[in-house]
């Protein structure tokens, strides 16, 4: 496979991600006040009798995952051969033993490198951002050590589309990951589940694959709240949650592999760039104590401590 393959994937990615950042942060859409009852309701059924299952809204379902349906290449999967030698790029693992999470951390980490090798488009993209915040010559840098560290990669790069779709995972937190990400099995869409993955991903520890989880909220709350964040802070704003949310967790990212994960060429940090000029070149701590306010940071103090725990 060549390259051709590895930026339709990508370009499916930002496709997706620019998708959830303009519902985040730029409009209150129906589905967002629908999600807001939705919220409404699970709250009370939980106060009420303890159940955690809502029944899926078939039309809001449609909204949020059409993009990530199954394929035709689903059916497909990598040889035995092309398995071996993708397995012996990636030793030693830095991340995890299942391949599949391995490769999904390792872009994560360097979102930044493969997107700038994928897209001329968005190459030229990012350097008209990185440059009206007069950081064309960090950009410069980081072109230059991103070829460094695509060269160590190359099977990653060629196989990009088959990473995402085809590679089985071999652990029960890359198929949690997997069926979060592509919507696939009979229970991507309970509340079981999505609470089940985020415990999965936060008690790993690993700031990339938690980076990754924040970049799209809205996954976790498809079928209202999973956890109470909205008594904890006192909000019944969805928009807001997943805000908070979302800071919450790469606030946790930062915290495991010396903050690997909230470096300008994290995928965070490269999707906060694209959205949003100020944010190129810079790392997650700084952009979030010039960014967010005081009364909001104490939100994600409160989500963070609660994360803290669940990752225990």
């Amino acid at each position: 496979m060549d390259k051709r393959g590895f930026k339709k994937m990508f370009l499916l990615v930002i496709a997706f991600v620019i998708i959830i950042l303009l519902i985040i942060y730029l409009v209150v859409t129906p589905r967002t006040r629908e999600s807001l009852e939705k919220l409404s309701q699970a709250e009370v059924k939980e106060t009420t009798s303890g159940e955690n299952q809502q029944a899926i809204d078939p039309q809001l379902s449609n909204k949020k995952y059409t993009q990530n349906k199954p394929t035709e290449a689903e059916d497909k999967t990598f040889s035995n051969e092309q398995i071996t030698a993708l397995d012996n790029e990636l030793l030693p693992r830095r991340y995890h033993d299942d391949i599949y999470v391995e490769a999904y951390s390792i872009i994560s980490e360097k979102f930044l490198c493969f997107t700038l090798d994928f897209s001329p488009r968005m190459k030229s993209h990012l350097k008209t951002s990185f440059a009206a915040s007069d950081r064309q010559s960090q950009l410069n840098n980081i072109i230059n050590q991103c070829q460094k560290e695509l060269k160590i990669h190359p099977l990653l790069v060629q196989n990009g589309e088959n990473l995402g779709q085809t590679l089985k995972p071999s652990s029960e937190l890359g198929r949690l990951i997997k069926n979060l990400a592509y919507n696939t099995g009979i229970d991507a869409h309970s509340k079981d589940f999505q609470y089940q993955t985020l415990l999965a991903v936060l008690k790993t520890k690993n700031g990339p694959l938690i980076a990754s989880q924040a970049i799209m909220p809205f996954a976790f709350f498809s079928e209202g709240e999973i956890i109470p964040i909205s008594t904890w802070v006192g909000s019944r704003d969805f928009r807001y949650i997943e805000q908070i949310f979302q800071l919450a967790m790469t606030q946790m990212a930062c915290r495991y592999q010396g903050g690997i994960a909230c470096q300008p060429q994290g995928m965070v940090m490269t999707m906060n760039c694209i959205s949003h000029q100020p944010a190129c070149g810079l790392d997650f701590q700084s952009y979030y104590q010039q960014n967010i306010l005081p009364g909001m940071q104490k939100d994600v103090d409160i989500l963070v401590e609660k994360f803290e725990a669940m990752a225990e």
